[in-house]
């Protein structure tokens, strides 16, 4: 009950970002919930820039950050999911208030690496401008940095050449460490709540189709208890921690 309660409790706070850039310097983020960068973010179409060469460059255009490439109109291409490009937002924050900021970075469509300040601070699969030079890899990660300036540069480099989607749908959210890995936690406690409830559901109604009650409805409520686990299970939060535990394990 208490975690279901933290969990209806728990709201995001929405800063738009505006034209490449995001002012926060009046925020406390040692006292605020984690904020999601979302909003425009200036966007290199088919060019992986550093910090250098996004300064030296104006934008082809800004995007909206969790809008996947496939939604793009500017973009002409026919299969305009697949490609790279570079990302980048100017971040305001007071340094003094938040010594150390964390970044909660979700799975990106398929690969990407991404800066701060010319630090690279995550990094998912190998980033390239074609396919047999790059590698796809979807794992969720938090990340936390130490912060000496008042203005944070964030570059991000990704390349899609498998998924349907391309780019990112999901956002990128800063906090205090604290905040943001308590906030992790909460996701990962419901995703495996509700993990639970789809897999104790999923067996009851097989245990009533067998047991006699010989409806298709109840049986294909089963399996779709059974398939959404897969989903759960195979996206983010639960995926990562699967994927933690094998390696600990050694398995």
């Amino acid at each position: 009950m208490v975690l279901i309660i933290s969990l209806l409790t728990t709201f995001d706070t929405v800063y738009a970002t505006n034209s490449g850039q995001i002012d926060l310097r009046s925020v406390n983020l040692e006292e605020h919930a984690p904020i999601s960068l979302d909003g425009e973010w200036a966007f290199y179409w088919k060019k992986l820039f550093t910090l250098q060469q996004v300064q030296q460059h104006q934008p082809d255009f800004f995007i909206h950050f969790t809008k996947v490439w496939n939604k793009v109109p500017q973009l002409k291409e026919t299969a305009k999911a697949y490609g790279y490009a570079t990302y980048h937002l100017r971040l305001l924050i007071d340094a003094k208030k938040t010594p150390v900021l964390a970044f909660s970075i979700p799975s990106i469509y398929t690969s990407y690496r991404f800066w701060v300040n010319n630090t690279e601070l995550a990094h998912n699969g190998i980033v390239a401008k074609d396919k047999d030079h790059y590698k796809p890899q979807w794992l969720p990660l938090v990340q936390s940095l130490a912060v000496q300036k008042d203005t944070l540069d964030l570059v991000i480099q990704i390349a899609n050449f498998d998924h349907y989607k391309g780019g990112a749908s999901r956002s990128i959210k800063i906090g205090a460490p604290s905040r943001v890995y308590h906030e992790r936690e909460l996701e990962l406690a419901s995703d495996m709540l509700l993990t639970g409830i789809l897999v104790m559901g999923g067996l009851l109604f097989f245990g009533l189709y067998l047991m006699g009650q010989h409806e298709k409805e109840v049986l294909y409520f089963g399996i779709f208890c059974l398939l959404f686990v897969y989903r759960v299970i195979g996206v983010d939060n639960l995926y990562f921690f699967i994927i933690y535990f094998l390696v600990l394990t050694g398995i």
